[in-house]
């Protein structure tokens, strides 16, 4: 099983991040199974400058 934990940054993202990989993985593989962690919302301008925000998202 592959599990994903999408990184977003706003509340339209939060609401179709989930419906959107499901359809992607259905779509490359529709036997994969996955499992999708609720998004982490993050500012885009504090995800891709500082690199604090970026080390306590992504691990």
């Amino acid at each position: 099983m592959t599990a994903f934990v999408p990184i977003v940054e706003g509340h339209g993202e939060v609401l179709s991040v989930e419906k959107l990989l499901w359809r992607v993985a259905r779509d490359a593989n529709p036997a994969a199974a996955i499992h999708v962690n609720p998004p982490i919302r993050v500012k885009a301008g504090a995800f891709c400058h500082d690199a604090s925000t970026r080390s306590r998202v992504v691990r």
